[in-house]
């Protein structure tokens, strides 16, 4: 099953494509390695994909349904850029806002399996604000699964980590898809931190895709 679809996806700000006749397919399962440089597109791709950006031309499918789907889209979870954190809040309580933002009822026990699930201790009243870089990035993913999305976005999940942040994230994402059955599109400009899990690959160049292959 093809998770996502695009045709000709153009994304133009002024006179700067920054997205170009992008052709991209995500099959149900990958762990799909979005490469390409800073600046080559890729985040802004992302946030096409999950609405945050209107696209100037061209087509997006999620799940088989256009992108305005809104069933299409709750399957959807996103982490762009950087987590969205009260600083002044504990990863609980972070969890707990956006569950209410997003309308889920009685989500205290979802919230204490996601946290656990990520590595983080739901009892913590470690403030958000004091986490290390590995310890937000991973509340950032916790945040994301929220709902329950049979596809994760994530845009340079380990940018930034020391090595044991990189790992553990790593082996977050593997565990995300092996047990969970979670597709991931994972983007980075680091191809040697992508080898080592990416099942699919994607390689953009100034906006444009210049191979899809398998990790074979």
């Amino acid at each position: 099953m093809e998770v996502i679809a695009t045709s000709a996806l153009t994304k133009v700000y002024g006179q700067k494509r920054a997205v170009d006749q992008l052709d991209m397919t995500v099959h149900e399962g990958d762990i799909y390695g979005f490469i390409g440089r800073n600046g080559s597109g890729k985040s802004t791709t992302l946030k096409l994909l999950c609405g945050l950006a209107r696209p100037t031309g061209g087509e997006i499918r999620l799940f088989g349904q256009p992108v305005s789907n809104e069933a299409a889209r709750r399957r959807v979870g996103v982490l762009v850029e950087s987590a969205g954190l009260y600083p002044g809040l504990p990863a609980r309580e972070n969890m707990l806002l956006k569950a209410a933002c997003m309308g889920l009822v009685s989500p205290e026990e979802s919230v204490r399996r996601l946290l656990e699930l990520v590595g983080l201790d739901p009892a913590d009243k470690k403030r958000a604000g004091r986490f290390s870089m590995g310890m937000k990035q991973r509340l950032g993913i916790a945040l994301a699964l929220l709902g329950g999305p049979d596809l994760l976005l994530l845009d340079e999940p380990i940018n930034g980590l020391d090595p044991e942040g990189i790992q553990e994230v790593r082996s977050l994402l593997v565990k995300l898809n092996q047990e969970q059955g979670i597709t991931l599109v994972v983007s980075s400009h680091i191809l040697g931190e992508l080898a080592k899990i990416a099942t699919r690959y994607g390689i953009l160049k100034d906006g444009r895709m210049v191979q899809q292959l398998s990790a074979e």
